[in-house]
């Protein structure tokens, strides 16, 4: 963001004026191969304004604010600056969500008011958005919707499997006599490997959602990062309908990073539970000293690491004088077998695995992204 800013004000060491002056008509871009268009720069950046905001501004000290918000004016500007109208779709509908993430239920109505009418008049005021008053006039639309349409057709022709990766320009090539992206994630993913590969690809967006929506995070930088990464999953959600995203290794860090917070969480669970409960009991060698076992050895490595700064403290031994004179470590109490943890308030455990119930919602959200594909087809 701040190299394609400066590159706008006289500053441009990868020679990024050309390009916007020139090719993309004014247009902010940057001479880097995933950023050498408005849209493409607009779309990466967006994230950007809802990071800053959890990170520097969500209960962080007032000088910690400060930084945040000079930093904040460089995505902004560079938004701007691409007259990008998908961009201000998206990061209009990733700030919306992320304002109403996990609030109250009376203050996500009132930020949903506020964001349909002031909101809404506000984001039609931004360059170019008169444009969608009659969005099949727009020649680049135009062109959207007919390697949409082409999607379609394909993939009801293609059932279950598509015609093949990376494919769609050529398919399209040969029907219309030039090459055309399909602009889409949704739609490439769809024609190029099926129904059943749009599918699976709904599906892993399925279970980052349940992961982050479904857990009630107990510390505030853990929800933290709960906040943050649900803001980047939808900006790349809504971002998916107008960029070509599938094989980008954005998805693929995204869904890992999700993935690993997941972990991270189930570890933490693991290690509170056997904590709670005592631990296990330990028993005396032959020679009649006891041996000493950390309770953290008997967790999975990542309960072990993650939990550690919590439960160290209570399973610290004290020491005693032994046989020879040499101190040693006295044994653990043994747990009590009717003790049971106390549940009362305590947060829902993390899911594990996808059950019917799972599986039931992936095929409803597939289906919910092919009628809204539809949708647009017929309506726009």
């Amino acid at each position: 963001a701040a190299l394609a800013v400066v590159s706008h004000y006289g500053f441009d060491p990868l020679d990024s004026k050309y390009l916007t002056e020139q090719i993309q008509k004014g247009r902010l871009s940057l001479n880097l191969s995933i950023f050498e268009n408005p849209n493409a720069l607009g779309h990466n950046v967006v994230p950007l304004l809802p990071m800053l905001y959890f990170f520097m501004f969500w209960r962080r000290p007032i000088f910690v604010k400060e930084v945040g918000a000079l930093l904040a004016s460089l995505p902004l500007l560079c938004l701007f600056l691409t007259q990008s109208k998908g961009t201000y779709l998206s990061g209009f509908v990733t700030m919306l969500v992320g304002m109403t993430f996990k609030r109250p239920r009376m203050v996500q109505i009132s930020i949903v008011l506020l964001a349909a009418t002031l909101g809404w008049a506000g984001l039609k005021m931004l360059p170019r958005m008169e444009e969608m008053k009659n969005p099949r006039a727009d020649e680049g639309i135009a062109a959207r919707l007919t390697a949409w349409n082409m999607g379609m057709e394909k993939m009801k022709a293609n059932l279950p499997y598509g015609f093949g990766m990376d494919r769609f320009s050529f398919v399209f090539e040969d029907i219309y006599g030039y090459p055309k992206a399909a602009h889409s994630t949704y739609v490439q993913i769809g024609a190029e490997l099926g129904y059943g590969g749009l599918m699976l690809f709904c599906g892993i967006l399925y279970c980052c959602i349940r992961t982050l929506a479904t857990k009630k995070t107990e510390e505030v930088e853990q929800e933290r990062l709960q906040r943050v990464l649900m803001v980047m999953l939808t900006a790349f959600m809504v971002s998916s309908w107008m960029i070509g995203f599938a094989t980008h290794v954005a998805f693929y860090v995204l869904a890992g990073t999700i993935a690993a917070f997941h972990r991270l969480v189930q570890a933490e669970e693991a290690g509170r539970e056997l904590a709670m409960a005592g631990g296990p009991q330990k028993d005396l060698p032959a020679g009649g000293i006891p041996e000493w076992k950390p309770v953290l050895a008997e967790l999975p490595a990542p309960a072990a690491v993650s939990f550690l700064p919590t439960i160290s403290a209570p399973i610290v031994q004290p020491l005693r004088p032994g046989p020879n004179g040499d101190l040693q470590p006295e044994l653990l109490p043994a747990a009590d077998p009717t003790f049971a943890p106390k549940t009362v308030g305590s947060p829902k455990p993390m899911w594990t695995r996808p059950g019917l119930l799972d599986l039931f919602f992936v095929w409803l959200l597939t289906a919910a992204v092919v009628w809204f594909w539809g949708y647009i087809l017929r309506n726009l």
